[in-house]
């Protein structure tokens, strides 16, 4: 499960608290708006793949583990 390229194309929760992170990052860390935005981006995409971990992919389900570690 990813997010889309877009945050306009995000999920409510997902778009609501990328929003919220853009706002404080500009208003209490005086950043510009657009690095702001890049950085709550990053952010909310960094929370939500932490929610949702990607399951390994059928090739490394396949290898023996001491091939996949490296």
């Amino acid at each position: 499960m990813t997010l889309p390229p877009r945050a306009e194309d995000w999920h409510e929760d997902a778009r609501e608290a990328y929003e919220e992170r853009a706002a404080i990052l500009e208003y209490d860390a005086l950043m510009p708006r657009r690095e702001a935005e890049r950085q709550a981006k990053k952010m909310v995409r960094a929370r939500f793949l932490a929610k949702h971990p990607t399951p390994p992919s059928r090739t490394e389900n396949l290898l023996p583990p001491s091939q996949s570690e490296g």
